[in-house]
């Protein structure tokens, strides 16, 4: 059994790096880089991925972007048909917000869960029917949406039995979203803590 960690290094260039792992994670090796797209600015990260294997061999990770305009914050996305030995260039998803979890589901699918930072706060996720390739973005599906405008976010969804599934994020009530920055909330008494929605696909 291998396991693939993919990393962004920060030095004179942006570097995303690929590495294996054939010992549950005792060691690792570096076997790859993923390139930068022409359409990526140069001060831009992609970090905080998720990658699954969606057909033998076929790998699909999908980045949140980062330094960069907040509202320039789109899912970035690249693939591998050799088991992570290339990579095409990353290319945007037309989906604003991160980080994404994505999900291999018993029927092929592929789902995508992420935070959405934006008026109304929420957790959403989409789907794929063609391994990720393209997404069903416009038909996103809101999982759990805010009351009020506290930090939180980085979901993780689990299919529990075909077609249930089960998100878990976290909500942190000591800050507050203001004009696209989080506050510090000192007297704020619930610190929150983590939240699941248990939901089904039809």
């Amino acid at each position: 059994m291998r396991e693939a960690d993919i990393t962004t290094e920060a030095k004179d260039d942006v570097k995303v790096s690929v590495w294996e792992s054939s010992d549950k994670g005792d060691t690792w090796a570096k076997i790859s880089e993923i390139p930068r797209s022409d359409e990526m600015p140069r001060e831009m990260l992609i970090i905080e991925n998720h990658l699954v294997e969606t057909s033998p061999g076929h790998l699909v990770v999908m980045f949140r972007s980062e330094a960069c305009d907040w509202g320039d914050m789109f899912h970035y996305q690249s693939h591998s048909h050799d088991a992570g030995r290339t990579w095409t260039p990353p290319e945007k998803v037309p989906v604003w917000g991160g980080p994404p979890h994505l999900t291999v589901l018993s029927s092929g699918a592929v789902l995508c869960t992420y935070g959405f930072r934006r008026d109304p706060l929420s957790i959403r996720a989409m789907l794929s029917y063609d391994e990720g390739r393209t997404w069903d973005h416009e038909n996103f599906i809101t999982l759990y949406e805010l009351p009020v405008k506290h930090d939180f976010g980085y979901p993780v969804t689990v299919e529990v039995a075909p077609g249930r599934l089960v998100t878990a994020c976290y909500v942190n009530r000591k800050y507050a979203l203001r004009d696209g920055k989080f506050v510090y909330l000192p007297h704020a008494e619930d610190a929150g803590g983590i939240m699941s929605v248990r939901w089904t696909l039809q």
